[in-house]
């Protein structure tokens, strides 16, 4: 079990040095997924790529197909059901209230 989660960190770390390169900011990568662990590290960050995609089109105006944001919603709510074993249901997609009545 210690080789397979040095054998995932070590790809993790090559992972965030291909994205992001070396600097200040790239032990806390590896920290945050360290203490949450893979399934809700990505979580996270599914739910910002999602959040991201709504707000993009929905308040700034850009062209963002409907499809492209459904896969960052099933993405998210898979990585809910690995992580906690239940979904949220559906989050701020095109047809979510919140948006409608300006309150996101």
């Amino acid at each position: 079990m210690i080789a397979l989660q040095s054998g995932l960190e070590g790809q993790i770390w090559q992972i965030i040095l291909d994205s992001y390169r070396y600097d200040e900011d790239t032990y806390l990568f590896l920290n945050d997924f360290r203490n949450q662990g893979a399934a809700r590290w990505a979580l996270q960050r599914a739910r910002n790529i999602e959040s991201d995609l709504v707000f993009m089109k929905y308040r700034q105006g850009i062209n963002i197909p409907n499809g492209t944001i459904r896969d960052a919603n099933i993405v998210r709510r898979v990585l809910e059901l690995a992580a906690y074993g239940a979904d949220s249901g559906k989050y701020l997609g095109p047809s979510d209230d919140r948006l409608v009545r300006g309150v996101v």
